[in-house]
């Protein structure tokens, strides 16, 4: 006779599972490994959204500091005229500043000097630094209209801002900063623009221009 096949005596062991226990666990543990990848993805989402915000904020200091240095280094003293009595140099206070200078590559069409102002405007959102641009003529000047005030916000939204100067006031006296400029016998060697941000993320750096043109026109 052949061999017979010999089963194993005893209870058959029942098929392995997870117990309720076990289950809860790993549903526990799924959770969380959930909850860490989102926390990750609203983090690199907001650090992106932070880096674009940075990027045009350092774009539009750059532009506006570009500006403001190449129109203040050419700043100039204009010989008093009867004609005319618009400002004949640079003068300002904290607030406000008045000064004349060639407009940049003459984009306007209109060759000669032009009058600028720069001051901080409170607005319902905080403290704009706004431009104002015109020709600077005699009113009666031959083959001209008169000349629209053009204006311009350079920044928006500012907490507040402040302008100084840098010279002498009278010959005897020492070179300091000042809060006012008002004297039409120089221009101050230096003028200070300070801008106040009320995003604490962005610091907007302190500008020192040199006041180069010394020439009347």
């Amino acid at each position: 006779m052949g061999s017979r096949e010999r089963r194993p005596c005893g209870p058959i062991p029942a098929a392995q599972g997870f117990t309720l226990l076990e289950l809860i666990i790993a549903i526990t543990l799924a959770g969380l490994i959930m909850i860490l990848a989102f926390g990750a993805l609203r983090l690199a989402t907001r650090s992106w959204t932070t880096v674009e915000s940075v990027g045009s904020t350092v774009d539009e200091l750059l532009l506006v500091q570009g500006f403001l240095r190449r129109q203040l280094t050419q700043a100039r003293r204009v010989n008093p005229s009867s004609e005319t009595d618009q400002n004949t140099t640079l003068k300002g206070s904290a607030s406000r500043m008045n000064f004349i200078a060639p407009m940049p590559g003459q984009r306007l069409g209109v060759w000669g000097l032009y009058q600028f102002t720069l001051q901080f405007v409170r607005v319902d959102s905080g403290t704009n630094l706004r431009l104002n641009y015109w020709l600077n003529l005699p009113p009666t000047a031959a083959g001209f209209t008169v000349w629209e005030d053009q204006t311009r916000t350079l920044v928006k939204d500012l907490e507040a801002g402040k302008f100084s100067y840098y010279g002498k006031l009278e010959p005897d006296e020492p070179a300091t900063w000042h809060d006012e400029w008002g004297t039409d016998a120089s221009l101050p060697q230096l003028v200070r623009i300070r801008l106040y941000s009320n995003d604490r993320q962005t610091q907007w750096p302190e500008l020192i221009i040199p006041v180069q043109a010394q020439g009347s026109g």
